[in-house]
């Protein structure tokens, strides 16, 4: 009767906001207990004693929901603060089968654990923000153990067996993927490979799985190539591995899971400007630059452009910026030979040869008797003239530019070697003539 008649005080703010600042911080933390709990709500109860009844009533059910919160939380694992988490926990009576699609695609099937998940704004930037969706690619194999099939084939210069994901969605169409495999859409002059529906590549479950080569990534006719470290073997390290990948396959590399990373300041990924010792010249972009790795061994950048400010542009042992020769080729293991006429113009990173096949039978390099082949830069254009009149254009992406002058007589290119072997007399245009003997040896070789 004494407060009837007059108006109760309001509950302090301090101490709402405490029980619920509580609250929040208990699901915020592991390592905060039931006890601890248990002594904040009895503590907020002794604050209350001299409170109006309601008040008090409404305040002690604060505390009571906090402290049911609190027990339910805890009935949880630790790590139960992640979105649609009873969705995956291994102890959720609400755990979808590990068979369903929602848990591969978010779980590493060989693994157990969690995938990568993405941020908002890596969504939003294309996958951009903290690596996004290639650092999954470099750490999850799995995203590349799908699609119709494999294509397997041994790689004529390296000579080692090579299998090829058939990861695109062009490829479920059977027929599809059997021609590429079977009917030379490999893209390698001469091989053909075996498709097999519904396979993986044994390469994935190899101890010395390196990465993988994708090419087309991304698109319908995506295709993505699986490799392994062959101790002691240069041609498959990670660096010329790689370098293979991205120089001459023109794919992307990613390390998947494996074993070889891509580094950017490695000597096998970088390209050099090729200049006398000492020189000082100011070069414009592109001059002189050789085509990165194993490539600059023979070939300048795509881009690039050869001058007089070049290393051995003088020497009587380099060939000249424009030269061109008479040309006759001579092969042993099928039959044929073929004659022309070459020109090359390294100012301009440019070259064109005639060829017409005398003998032997057409082939992959000589679809018709008489052929021309330009080189520009990082453009090839190779067109099949027809006994009819008629001829047809084949354009592709070039992996380097055309041969520098130099490429003989130095060591530049990554691991490559060059010998001067001594003089030698030999018989040339009928006579014989004193000349300067030059080996170069490169890694593919």
């Amino acid at each position: 009767s004494e407060h009837s008649v007059r108006r109760p005080r309001r509950p302090s703010r301090l101490t709402c906001y405490a029980c619920i600042g509580w609250c929040d911080f208990v699901l915020a933390n592991d390592t905060t207990t039931t006890t601890m709990t248990m002594t904040m709500t009895m503590t907020m109860i002794m604050t209350l004693r001299n409170r109006p009844n309601r008040v008090r009533g409404g305040m002690l059910g604060l505390s009571l929901l906090c402290f049911l919160l609190v027990s339910a939380w805890q009935a949880q694992e630790a790590h139960a603060k992640c979105p649609y988490s009873s969705l995956w926990m291994p102890d959720s009576p609400h755990k979808l089968p590990d068979d369903h699609p929602a848990m591969k695609a978010y779980m590493m099937a060989d693994s157990g654990t969690h995938a990568k998940r993405k941020l908002q704004q890596q969504e939003e930037n294309g996958g951009s923000a903290g690596g996004g969706a290639d650092e999954e690619k470099d750490s999850i194999s799995t995203m590349f153990q799908k699609g119709a099939g494999t294509c397997s084939y041994k790689n004529p210069f390296t000579q080692f067996d090579t299998c090829v994901q058939m990861t695109g969605s062009a490829w479920e169409d059977t027929e599809q993927a059997v021609q590429y495999c079977e009917g030379g859409g490999i893209g390698i002059p001469g091989t053909v490979g075996t498709f097999k529906e519904g396979a993986i590549c044994d390469e994935f479950q190899n101890e010395q799985f390196a990465g993988v080569c994708v090419n087309n990534d991304g698109k319908e006719d995506e295709t993505t190539s699986a490799f392994v470290l062959v101790p002691d073997n240069l041609l498959a390290s990670c660096d010329l591995t790689i370098s293979g990948c991205e120089t001459f396959g023109g794919g992307v590399w990613y390390r998947a899971g494996g074993q070889c990373s891509k580094d950017e300041t490695s000597e096998a990924s970088t390209s050099i400007i090729d200049v006398p010792a000492g020189s000082n010249v100011t070069l414009a972009e592109g001059e002189c630059k050789l085509q990165a790795g194993i490539a600059g061994g023979g070939h300048m950048d795509r881009e690039a452009f050869w001058t007089s400010a070049c290393a051995n542009s003088n020497s009587s042992y380099s060939m000249p910026r424009r030269w061109q020769a008479d040309t006759m080729t001579i092969t042993t293991q099928k039959p044929t030979r073929t004659v022309g006429h070459v020109w090359y113009d390294v100012e301009n990173n440019r070259k064109r040869e005639d060829s017409f096949l005398e003998e032997g039978e057409l082939n992959i390099f000589q679809r018709e008797r008489n052929n021309t082949f330009l080189h520009f830069g990082p453009t090839f254009y190779m067109i099949a003239w027809k006994e009819d009149g008629n001829h047809s254009c084949t354009i592709a992406n070039s992996p380097v530019g055309i041969l520098r002058p130099n490429w003989i007589i130095d060591s530049e290119g990554y691991e490559a070697v060059s010998q001067y072997l001594g003089t030698e007399y030999m018989m040339y245009e009928g006579k014989y003539r004193r000349g300067e003997k030059v080996r170069k040896t490169e890694p593919p070789e």
